[in-house]
């Protein structure tokens, strides 16, 4: 069960919808079961389309398997109640010339994820706070270096905090470097843009941040036990219930 929330640059909240996103291990599904949920007809399968217009299409990965991701299903569904929701603070100040730091502070549940992705304008991620090297990217997103971050604590509650330091660049040559089967880009050469105040900043990266609730009271929600019981007999379902914030920084 899956609340979203999508902000602007400026922080502001401009979209929000919740529903049950099913990722089906049988190869029969979803057409298998939909038709004992009332309301099916509303459920549509993840495309191409979710993933141009939103970071990891929307959705609340657990673990970076982005390759199957077109391989799941929305089914709209009432917001869950979550105690534990996300609460994200995003900074950003110049470091020094073309250099910027975007600051990263989240308070939520014990489990939470990350994914950002370099800005469109080919920015390039020189730093970082956590204590290993850059390296090469995560997975390649749409043609832009991406990175999964995955974040949990123990019993005692504590936030969430990192930086991470982009080079804005421009007019630049990309290379493709082969990691396994993702292929990443690599940027060289750019051009100053010194001087730009943050008002005119092109976009640094974009950024999406999920919490999952995987054990307590907040896992499974009253709407997937309705849905479940509606499932036929032979289905066995593992639920839990994760928040999807994205954001333009």
């Amino acid at each position: 069960h899956v609340e979203r929330r999508f902000h602007n640059r400026h922080g502001h909240l401009v979209r929000s919808d919740a529903g049950f996103w099913s990722w089906d291990l049988d190869r029969q599904s979803p057409s298998s079961y939909l038709s004992s949920i009332p309301g099916h007809e509303s459920a549509r399968a993840i495309t191409g389309a979710d993933c141009a217009r939103n970071l990891t299409c929307g959705m609340p990965y657990y673990y970076p398997a982005f390759g199957s991701i077109r391989e799941t299903t929305w089914i709209p569904a009432p917001h869950p109640r979550i105690r534990h929701r996300n609460q994200v603070k995003i900074s950003k100040e110049r470091i020094s010339g073309d250099v910027w730091r975007v600051n990263v502070k989240v308070v939520g549940p014990d489990h939470m994820t990350a994914v950002f992705a370099i800005g469109p304008e080919m920015n390039r991620v020189i730093r970082w706070s956590f204590k290993s090297a850059i390296g090469h990217c995560s997975v390649a997103l749409d043609d832009r270096e991406a990175y999964f971050l995955w974040h949990s604590y123990g019993v005692k509650p504590e936030p969430w905090t990192f930086w991470i330091e982009v080079q804005l660049t421009d007019q630049l040559k990309s290379v493709n470097i082969t990691i396994g089967v993702t292929p990443c880009l690599s940027q060289q050469s750019k051009q100053s843009t010194e001087g730009l105040s943050e008002e005119a900043l092109p976009r640094l990266l974009d950024l999406a941040i999920s919490g999952h609730s995987i054990h307590g009271e907040d896992m499974v929600s009253d709407e997937v036990k309705s849905f479940r019981s509606k499932l036929p007999p032979w289905t066995g379902l593992i639920a839990s219930t994760s928040t999807y914030d994205s954001f333009e920084v």
